[in-house]
């Protein structure tokens, strides 16, 4: 099973199997027969709040991605694990998916990690740098700006509402 990416001769997204070169067993597909096999998890916490939105959209055939991973939209307009700089634009966080669609959650709230937040960062911007990298302060210029923290939850996590890149309308902060 290979994970090298197209998009650079050395990137490599460890999160990501691909069903080039699986034999399935009798009755599977390749891609059936990646998700019975363990593989990278990203367990994510998802609030309940107000403002929720899911969309499925197209992914790549080969593509079995992670559970949970930050994605996005890639040049052909499919669903792939964000990486900034890579010409793909965040979408939300990975929910579900089949060997042609994917399922993921466009808006809400989730706990992130994210190191060094205070109980004084309610509000501050949350910057995205792969599929479950996050920071108060981006570590590239081309990081994605996913979202604001709602409410520090332990040390080094935190609450955040977030949205896709191209979603211009505001996030539910309010606390209940």
């Amino acid at each position: 099973m290979s994970n090298k990416r197209t998009e650079g001769k050395d990137f490599i997204d460890k999160y990501l199997r691909t069903t080039d070169g699986v034999t399935a067993r009798a009755g599977l597909t390749a891609f059936d027969e990646l998700q019975r096999t363990p593989g990278p998890l990203i367990g994510r916490v998802f609030e309940g709040v107000n403002d929720v939105e899911q969309k499925v959209l197209a992914k790549h055939l080969s593509h079995v991605m992670a559970a949970g991973a930050a994605v996005g939209l890639d040049e052909t307009h499919k669903v792939v694990h964000y990486y900034p700089g890579r010409g793909i634009k965040f979408v939300g966080f990975l929910t579900a998916q089949t060997i042609d669609r994917a399922t993921f959650k466009a808006r809400g709230s989730a706990i992130l990690k994210l190191e060094g937040v205070t109980d004084q960062d309610k509000g501050q911007r949350v910057y995205c740098a792969g599929p479950n990298e996050f920071s108060l302060k981006p570590q590239s210029s081309n990081d994605a700006e996913i979202g604001n923290v709602r409410f520090k939850e332990r040390a080094n996590f935190a609450a955040v509402a977030f949205k896709g890149e191209d979603d211009k309308r505001p996030l539910y902060l309010k606390l209940r």
